[in-house]
């Protein structure tokens, strides 16, 4: 089975058509989306993740039709998404915890889940603080701290090292690489 399939996929924003008539088979492993900016990586993913439905076509992730199943999708896969995301007035460790709690996660496992995965990627000692005292590098992985919370089989990752400097882009192509080796799990990583 493959990680997503989509026949004839064509989306439109009104005029502006941002895919048309795409149709291909990805297996698991580490895929890249690799294309200029507007030229509908961030569509795709939305596409993938059940947010967004095509204008026409079908798209299907795990076996799963998005547009059936996109909660079950959606609790299959973690998204880090390019810009927002992020809920002001919360901690890092509330925001991630809320994360899980979205994917389907109790309360208290989603929390418990949080606390490890922001020590993982190097946030326990800013967990506490709210989110508008993070720097842009640790707001990065913060998301990606959000997308990892349910442990999900597949990670979108949206433009991940956007905005970052160079040591902090390193560092989180380093943390990329090391979850793209563990085993059952599949990246879909876009950059322009």
């Amino acid at each position: 089975m493959p990680l997503f399939e989509l026949i004839d996929v064509t989306h439109d924003y009104g005029r502006v058509r941002a895919l048309r008539g795409v149709s291909l088979a990805v297996e698991a492993g580490a895929i890249g989306l690799v294309g200029q900016n507007g030229a509908g990586k961030s569509t795709l993913l939305q596409i993938l993740l059940g947010l967004i439905r095509p204008t026409q076509g079908v798209a299907r992730v795990l076996g799963l039709d998005v547009r059936t199943a996109g909660v079950r999708v959606r609790g299959r896969v973690g998204y880090m998404p390019e810009r927002g995301a992020l809920v002001p007035g919360l901690r890092g460790v509330e925001f991630v915890a809320l994360a899980g709690q979205l994917s389907g996660m109790p309360r208290l496992q989603a929390l418990r889940r949080a606390h490890e995965v922001l020590s993982y990627l190097g946030l326990e000692e800013a967990r506490y603080r709210y989110l508008e005292q993070y720097s842009v590098g640790m707001k990065q992985r913060l998301k990606l701290a959000a997308a990892l919370v349910h442990d999900p089989q597949v990670l979108l990752l949206d433009e991940p090292t956007a905005g970052l400097d160079p040591d902090g882009r390193t560092a989180m192509l380093g943390v990329l690489h090391a979850l793209a080796r563990r085993p059952n799990r599949s990246l879909i990583l876009s950059s322009h």
